[in-house]
């Protein structure tokens, strides 16, 4: 399972924040080409139900590196992971679980929210 997720954090997460980045594109619902058809419109979506910062804001900042995994399963609540490095290259990991409205099933907030503090060495083992 720990290769597993090292595969995806260090395959995934990186490639899709890039782009997003590198694009100029910040993560909210609200952007004016976002049509609510396309794949960046739903994410985007989701990543705001979640709570989650918008990398957007951070791309000025050179020295802040993050990555993020968005987790959507067909049947089940999103998941997202976020991995925060700081400059000593200790850091945290972000962990929430979306809360499903019972009647209409659109994601309405988070169900599950919690914080692992790591230290430099756990940080490595990741990426």
């Amino acid at each position: 399972m720990r290769t597993i997720t090292k595969i995806m954090l260090v395959s995934l997460i990186p490639f899709f924040a890039y782009s997003q980045v590198r694009r100029g594109i910040p993560f909210t619902s609200t952007r004016p080409d976002a049509t609510k058809n396309t794949v960046d419109y739903y994410c985007a979506s989701l990543l705001d139900s979640l709570q989650e910062p918008s990398f957007w804001k951070y791309s000025k900042d050179s020295s802040y590196q993050a990555y993020r995994f968005l987790w959507i399963p067909s049947f089940d609540e999103p998941i997202c992971l976020r991995l925060e490095i700081n400059p000593n290259y200790s850091g945290r990991l972000i962990i929430k679980k979306g809360l499903k409205d019972p009647e209409n099933g659109i994601i309405r907030g988070v169900s599950f929210d919690s914080i692992v503090v790591l230290n430099s060495r756990q940080v490595n083992e990741i990426i």
